[in-house]
Parts: structure tokens; sequence; C-alpha cells
């Protein structure tokens, strides 16, 4: 049986082939997603605090031709360990003392949207399409907790395999345009959306892609500084 490989993009595409796998340069060695600097009582990628804007996309799709990708979800993991890459952070510090930090921010973390509590912090993940597109509401895990996920939160939300966060039915898009919602840009609704699945390209009861967005959050008293990396591990169960 033949394998189902995933691509993600920063972009919406329109099929598995046009998708531009992710690849910026890391510390160290090695591609992979920078959330850029951050600085305490804020968030990143950032573009106006106090206006909710910025984040990194993720658009996930599969090159499944045949039935869907099922239960997908996703976790962090201690940086190198699936990618063998080197890290690349302060020679004081460890790959495994940077997933020990971030689990923790995860777990003590407060549930301001902007950072305006100044105790919000940790790898923050929103996965509600039409809520991205309207900035104001993103990320708003005080009163969204099912759909934006704050990793190590509860001290256990996907940081493992065991705890990883199902990637919900609002995270399916597709680029074509079903009247349910979207922007094409982020992404439109597509017809019969299903937690943890994508369909084929251009499914449009499933959709063929995951969007979602990503943060990275840090309080105003955290006073360690330098280059933090992570693993973010994504599972999924295929057929063809």
């Amino acid at each position: 049986m033949a394998g189902v490989d995933l691509k993600i993009s920063e972009t919406i595409t329109t099929d598995f082939a046009s998708a531009t796998q992710i690849a910026d340069s890391l510390s160290g060695g090695g591609t992979g997603t920078s959330l850029d600097q951050v600085t305490n009582g804020s968030f990143s990628p950032v573009i106006l605090k106090s206006g909710n804007t910025g984040r990194q996309n993720w658009f996930i799709r599969g090159n499944n031709t045949v039935d869907p990708v099922t239960d997908m979800k996703i976790h962090i993991q201690e940086f190198g360990v699936g990618t063998g890459f080197t890290y690349g952070g302060p020679a004081s510090r460890s790959a495994a003392a940077d997933f020990t930090t971030i689990k923790a921010e995860g777990t003590a973390s407060g549930s301001s949207k902007n950072n305006n509590d100044l105790l919000s912090s940790g790898i923050w993940m929103e996965m509600n399409v039409l809520e991205m597109i309207t900035a104001t509401n993103q990320f708003d895990q005080a009163s969204r907790p099912a759909d934006v996920k704050i990793f190590g939160d509860s001290g256990t939300d996907g940081q493992d395999l065991a705890s990883a966060i199902t990637l919900v039915s609002e995270a399916a898009c597709i680029d074509t345009d079903q009247g349910n919602g979207g922007d094409g840009t982020d992404g439109y609704i597509p017809n019969a959306p299903v937690d943890g699945s994508i369909g084929i390209d251009n499914d449009i009861a499933l959709g063929d892609q995951m969007h979602i967005g990503l943060r990275a959050y840090l309080r105003s008293s955290f006073t360690d500084g330098g280059i933090f990396q992570v693993e973010i591990v994504i599972v999924y169960t295929f057929t063809a």
C-alpha cells in the first residue's frame, strides 16, 4: 500500500502538486516554521497587538487520491526527535529544556487573545477558519476553548501523542466557494466537514485541507531570552 504524504503551506492551494512546503531556515540547520521574535507581554507573529492581528498560517493537505485522511491530530515534542535537526538555541540550554519550558508556559498561560492580561504564554493554535477571517475574534481562547488550543494547557493538551489535539471540523477548508463562508484567502467552508478529516483534492464535502493559525505568546514576567525550539507533529490515518 502506498503511503499518503502531507504538505504544509503558508497559503491556500488548489491541489497537492502546487502546494509549497514551509521552509524557513532554522537556527542550527534544517527548515521549518519560524514564529519570529516575540516580546514580553505580546505575541508573534504580530501586526498590531491592539487589533489582534498577525499569525502564522498553516494549510495542511495530503496526496490521498481515493479515501479521506482521518484522525488528524497534532502535538509538540522535543526538537530534533523526529527531524534529526541539530538544536540551535543557546549553549546554556538544550532541546529538552526548551520543551519543558514551552509546556510549562502553556500550562500556566492566561487566556487573553491579544495578551492584554500580560499573562498569556506558550504556543497557541487557532482552528476556526471563519474566526480567523475576522481578526478581532481570532485566538479567543477564553470564549472558544474547543477551537483555540494552548499546547500544554491543563498540563496535558498536545504535549505528547497520548494527548494530541484533534484538528476540528472548523479548520477544514477548500479553495472553491461553496457558499458556506470564507473569503478565498483563508479558505472557503466545505459542505460537510468532519473532525480530523480531509478529502482528496477538490472534495467539496470534507474540504481538501486544514487551515490552522499559530502564535507564540510571552507573559510580561518571562525572563529567559534567545531562541526556543520545539517540534510540532501531525499524526493521521490513511488508506489510499
